[in-house]
């Protein structure tokens, strides 16, 4: 099957397991009907990333670089699901999902005062390390991004939503969307 050019945006997706790794990506990419690809990429976004997920490490950072040919953007996603539970008398109430009801805490989430609460994330994925790696390595034109989406899930259904993205330098966070 002939592969379109004209129809790629520019936009690769690529999804981390904790098992293979990019394993599958650098096989897709090693074939020569698809070297094209990577001088094209505009925006990379690496999915996958979970409170599962191994410990990320530089090194990881390092296999991706041949990938980002002429990225200008990397997005860094991660995905955390809570539970709510509202019973004070049982064992997993969680004080969280009875804040995030309080009065006010939309308010603060929206200010800007509740990015703690999601910039955890950054620690675990140590995104200010692939920042630093691309502006080392010539590429701090190319700026880094990581999102922080939490789920919470109440009788195993979805309750609410809340998402955060900051802009990683090798200084540190800054958030510039929330929503939820």
């Amino acid at each position: 099957m002939p592969i379109r050019k004209a129809m790629f945006n520019g936009s690769l997706t690529i999804c981390y397991d904790d098992y293979n790794g990019f394993d599958v990506l650098e096989k897709l990419t090693s074939k020569p009907e698809i070297a094209w690809l990577l001088e094209n990429i505009t925006t990379l976004h690496i999915d996958g990333f979970n409170g599962r997920s191994r410990l990320w490490s530089a090194a990881g950072y390092h296999r991706i670089l041949p990938f980002l040919g002429g990225a200008t953007e990397v997005h860094v996603h991660f995905d955390a699901t809570r539970h709510c539970y509202t019973d004070r008398d049982s064992d997993c109430y969680t004080s969280e999902w009875a804040a995030l009801l309080a009065d006010g805490y939309k308010a603060e989430f929206d200010a800007g005062h509740k990015d703690h609460e999601f910039s955890y994330a950054a620690g675990l994925l140590k995104v200010d390390g692939l920042a630093k790696l691309l502006e080392e390595n010539g590429r701090g034109d190319c700026e880094v991004y990581l999102s922080t989406h939490v789920t919470w899930l109440a009788h195993y259904r979805v309750g609410w939503q809340q998402m955060v993205m900051f802009r990683v330098t090798s200084e540190g966070l800054e958030a510039v969307e929330r929503r939820g």
